[in-house]
């Protein structure tokens, strides 16, 4: 797969809202989260004799992890015990193992343990002593650490995660008499990588020709490629320089037939001409523009609804739709995407899938930290298989949209069976 095709991939044909997968969405939201957590999570402090200091956080700067400069954690510390704690010194630690996970949050916030959970900052301004505090007594402290560079820095490098500082308070005999961490994100350079796929397709009607007329069950295609219909549209979305499409060749195949002029067969029997012959001369030069762009791929022939072709062990099926597909002579010199939509694919759909030798699979079920994938499937020689995220939920909203047909009708190799799905929307992929 080239760079170009590698960086954009997925489509629709019934709506063209946007979807949604994203790289690296969960740990995002946990930034969000820990963030807004942070200065609030204040732990008991260890009891030492009957000397116990609280802490609390008045400030951390900055807010999240940056490639440099320096976290420094501002607070309170208050003798809530009965004795005098003689010079108490707050240390500031830290925890370099990120945190990847709700779990991880879900732990962290359950346990309300008050000892550290990491190394303590070794430089001199990482710790300050402050003056003995009576009972009662308070005492405010600054302590600060780089986050990079020499000496011993907090080196939190994980970007799109976020991790656990803190500080702990000793008093003069090195005996632990107060603790409190909280949390700190690490935004970086990461983004939601995500692009839209606009999926050029629509439910077959064509049934063949007579005297030399090729002649269709309707004409709702003629509305459909329309400026205002669902593929002018999705056609205008394709043509974007940031959007990619996976074009079906059996759309081609009847747009070639309507541009050659066509009849429309009533539901008497009676025909009577088509009226987008011009429409549709018009639309297939915006695909072959759109063939041309470096970022679109031919799908399989009618969009074959391969997980339950493979459920039914249908082989045939995706042998015809490949081979019919590979013959187009607008998208032949196109890499094969295979959509798969519904359930989440096992691994037998994938080693069916594998014998269409596609560059791409775009799918969904897929798990959201991983959007993409390499699936090894091993039909003699093992073949890799890219499988990418796609999400259609975002596609549902907007207007009430016409019933949705079957991606079968007029297609001989799928008409009778059960194989096909119904048409699908335009996509959202993460990568």
């Amino acid at each position: 797969m080239s760079p170009r095709h590698a960086d954009d991939a997925s489509g629709d044909r019934r709506r063209t809202g946007p979807q949604a997968r994203l790289p690296r969405w969960l740990a995002g939201l946990l930034c969000i989260v820990l963030t807004t957590l942070s200065l609030g999570v204040v732990h008991p402090a260890v009891r030492a004799d009957d000397a116990t200091l609280d802490v609390t956080f008045t400030s951390m700067s900055p807010s999240a992890v940056t490639d440099e400069g320096d976290l420094t954690l501002t607070g309170t510390i208050t003798n809530k015990g009965s004795a005098t704690v003689n010079r108490p010194t707050v240390h500031m630690w830290r925890n370099r193992a990120p945190l990847t996970n709700a779990d991880a949050l879900n732990f962290l916030v359950k346990n309300q343990s008050s000892e550290p959970m990491g190394d303590v900052v070794t430089t001199s301004a990482a710790a300050q002593t402050v003056a003995s505090l009576t009972p009662g007594a308070s005492a405010n402290f600054t302590v600060r650490a780089a986050f990079s560079g020499g000496g011993d820095p907090l080196a939190l490098v994980s970007p799109g995660n976020a991790y656990l500082v803190g500080v702990r308070v000793d008093n003069s005999a090195g005996t632990q008499v107060g603790s409190s961490r909280t949390l700190i994100s690490y935004p970086g350079t990461s983004k939601y990588d995500a692009t839209t796929v606009a999926e050029l397709a629509s439910a077959p009607s064509y049934v063949g020709t007579d005297n030399g007329k090729p002649v269709f069950t309707d004409d709702h295609l003629a509305a459909e490629i329309s400026p205002d219909g669902r593929l002018g549209q999705l056609v205008q979305l394709a043509e974007a320089d940031n959007v990619s499409s996976v074009i079906d060749p059996l759309l081609v195949d009847e747009l070639t037939a309507m541009a050659s002029g066509y009849e429309v067969r009533s539901t008497d029997g009676t025909r009577v001409p088509g009226r987008g012959q011009d429409a549709a001369t018009s639309f297939l030069r915006r695909i072959q523009g759109v063939a041309a762009n470096g970022r679109s791929y031919r799908g399989l022939y009618g969009m074959l609804g391969v997980s339950a072709a493979a459920s039914a062990s249908r082989h045939d099926l995706l042998v015809s739709a490949a081979q019919q597909s590979a013959g187009n002579q607008t998208l032949k010199a196109l890499p094969l995407a295979i959509t798969a939509t519904g359930n989440a694919l096992t691994s037998n759909d994938l080693e069916y899938l594998a014998s269409a030798k596609p560059t791409l699979v775009l799918a969904q079920g897929i798990d959201p930290a991983s959007p993409v994938r390499q699936a090894t499937v091993r039909q003699g020689a093992p073949t890799q298989l890219t499988v990418v995220s796609v999400q259609t939920t975002l596609g549902d909203g907007g207007p009430r949209r016409p019933p949705i047909r079957t991606w079968c009708t007029g297609w001989d190799a799928c008409r009778a069976s059960s194989w096909c799905g119904p048409v699908p929307t335009a996509r959202r992929c993460t990568w």
